[in-house]
């Protein structure tokens, strides 16, 4: 007789049950090597093979009956009767059952078990296929790994399991953790990779274990079983199933750890002598899952490093763009904390204007870079420009403070030749030097040439001339940007200012930026966009303006009004700088609804520390 495989069980039962050939039947099968069943069911069945034995020697209508999930078919029974069905697998005459019932059942059992193990091997290729496809879809690391756990155990019907990390200091840790019968946690627990415990003499040697008895180890076994879970769960881990998995360098870089076989995956265990040992293709199919998971779990640290790379490449540049102006340090930080934080409010508000808009991960990824670079451009802006904190730069201040000096001179010696007393050469030196304090407070943003201050301006610029070149103290150009009524700088300066959003474009449209991360150069660029057009580099108008764009300029304007004091002004408390965001809302600039969602939510809270060039709270 052809040996049955031991990996494979395969039951067998009678009807009708109460069959007067019943006990020459249950004997004749069990010795045969298969497993008798009274009254077979789903459950006592699983997905193992179930041969019938139909008895019409008293009852000529008896078949096999339809069991779910088993075979109803004459051709998978045994026929005992008298006359020949052809429909079934073989006849059998009630007389000649000892001699031919064993032959027949070896026979029909070999081809049951045959027939079960293609129908493994391709549900087998099917779940590895899906496994693949699920695995490599998976970004994040932590569902990557509940994940791979989750399918190695479904493959093989583990009751339980746990996948454990290799540290870079050589330690294991729990990755995930799981069990369809009791609640479990995870410790942060750090296990030596070494022969003491299960998992980590399998990630120190490199070799799969199967056990068969936790409560009673091989002698040989280096290691111990750890009671704990068991007594803490009251729990009764039986057999287990431990595999290592490798990177593509062989290196062992996780463990996993299977626990108690059974009959039906997802279905709690209602008795522990429902647990089955793993089998010899047990092994093989989670020895090629844990391949499969090994390259998933090696492709994610990949991406992982290059994203930590990335963000380090990123940091890199804000920080070196923001040392440039010490005044404006951590705005990009800020700018980009803020945007985010208010994009994730407007996918909890339920307010009407923000039906239908919802920000993805990959969207708060993108626009947490666009903010972060925003300003990058300004590498391309001259310094001196950048950081320009009066409406004269330091040397013309200085050039125009001596041209006053050197006419100082002069009326000195005018008034000597002119015979003079000191009281009256006093009084006209007064004046130069009121004309040099009148310089310097018109020098300040926001100062307004008007009053007294303008008038001796207006002399220097036109009465006061020097004897060396006739020219006067206060040439046009000074005047002209001493009498600029908002900020520091010149409007060319500004031209050159603004011109940093170009710049931004022109970098960021250099670097070949991932499917999921192409929209960075039009978010960054468009953060001076506004709503009625008044906006710069190009113009755009409400809709043409990509929606986190337009919530990164409510945050850009709010940090550059309330950060800490820029060269050219004080920093303003939060309430004032509500108050200017909403004035720039009914001026028809920035986004009404985004603005009030900002107020309601506070979005500003926490993100904006004092301690970096923050906010004033008073």
């Amino acid at each position: 007789m052809p040996a049955l495989s031991t990996d494979i069980a395969v039951y067998a039962s009678l009807v009708p049950a109460g069959s007067p050939l019943a006990p020459r039947l249950r004997t004749l099968v069990e010795a045969s090597g298969l497993a008798w069943l009274d009254q077979p069911t789903p459950a006592s069945v699983g997905s193992a093979p179930l041969l019938w034995l139909v008895d019409r020697t008293e009852d000529a209508t008896a078949h096999p009956p339809r069991l779910p999930g088993a075979s109803a078919s004459p051709g998978d029974a045994i026929l005992l009767a008298s006359e020949p069905d052809p429909a079934y697998f073989d006849t059998i005459p009630p007389e000649e059952v000892e001699r031919r019932l064993p032959f027949a059942l070896s026979n029909l059992a070999r081809q049951a078990q045959l027939s079960h193990q293609v129908r493994q091997e391709e549900e087998a290729v099917t779940i590895l296929n899906e496994i693949g496809h699920a695995l490599s879809a998976i970004p994040e690391r932590d569902a990557l790994l509940h994940a791979v756990l989750f399918q190695t155990r479904r493959v093989v019907k583990a009751d339980g399991g746990s996948l454990y990390l290799v540290t870079e200091d050589s330690k294991l840790i729990f990755g995930a953790a799981q069990n369809d019968t009791v609640d479990f946690e995870p410790t942060d627990i750090r296990l030596p990779i070494d022969d003491n415990s299960l998992a980590g003499y399998v990630a120190n040697r490199g070799v799969v274990q199967v056990i068969d008895d936790a409560y009673n180890l091989t002698e040989d076994a280096p290691y111990g079983f750890n009671t704990g879970f068991d007594q803490r769960s009251a729990y009764c881990t039986r057999t287990m199933l431990t595999v290592p998995m490798r990177d593509r360098q062989g290196r062992v870089i996780a463990v996993v750890s299977l626990i108690n076989r059974k009959p039906h995956f997802g279905v709690p265990l209602t008795s522990f002598d429902e647990v089955e040992r793993f089998t010899r293709r047990d092994v093989a199919l989670v020895r090629s899952i844990a391949a499969q998971a090994a390259v998933a779990l090696e492709n994610h640290r990949l991406y992982e490093d290059i994203r930590h790379l990335f963000d380090g490449f990123v940091e890199a540049a804000v920080t070196g763009i923001e040392a440039r102006d010490p005044a404006t340090g951590g705005h990009s930080h800020r700018v980009a904390a803020l945007t985010v934080a208010l994009a994730r409010a407007v996918n909890a508000s339920k307010a009407p204007a923000f039906s239908g808009v919802h920000f993805t991960q990959e969207d708060l990824t993108e626009l947490h870079y666009s903010a972060l670079l925003h300003d990058f451009g300004k590498v391309g802006v001259r310094e001196e420009v950048l950081l320009k904190a009066e409406k004269l730069f330091p040397w013309e201040l200085d050039e125009l403070e001596a041209r006053f000096r050197l006419y100082a001179t002069q009326v000195r010696r005018a008034c000597s030749s002119e015979g003079l007393d000191a009281e009256q050469s006093s009084g006209r030196l007064a004046e130069v030097r009121a004309a040099v304090a009148a310089l310097r407070q018109l020098n300040r943003p926001g100062e307004r040439m008007e009053g007294p201050p303008a008038d001796l301006m207006q002399r220097a610029a036109t009465v006061w001339l020097l004897d060396d070149d006739g020219t006067p103290v206060v040439r046009p150009r000074d005047l002209e940007r001493l009498s600029m009524l908002r900020g520091s700088l010149s409007a060319d300066e500004r031209d050159e200012i603004n011109a940093h959003v170009e710049h931004t474009r022109q970098f960021l449209e250099r670097i070949p930026w991932t499917a999921n991360l192409q929209g960075i150069p039009a978010l960054a660029v468009a953060h001076h966009e506004r709503l009625d057009g008044s906006g710069y580099p190009r113009g755009l108008t409400g809709d043409q303006i990509p929606r986190g764009a337009k919530l990164m300029a409510i945050c850009d304007v709010f940090d550059a009004l309330t950060a800490g004091d820029r060269p050219y002004r004080s920093a303003m408390t939060i309430e004032r700088g509500l108050f200017i965001l909403q004035l720039e809302a009914k001026a028809g600039k920035l986004d009404p609804e985004a603005i009030q969602l900002f107020i309601d939510r506070r979005i500003w809270d926490g993100i904006t520390p004092g301690a970096d060039g923050g906010v004033s709270h008073g």
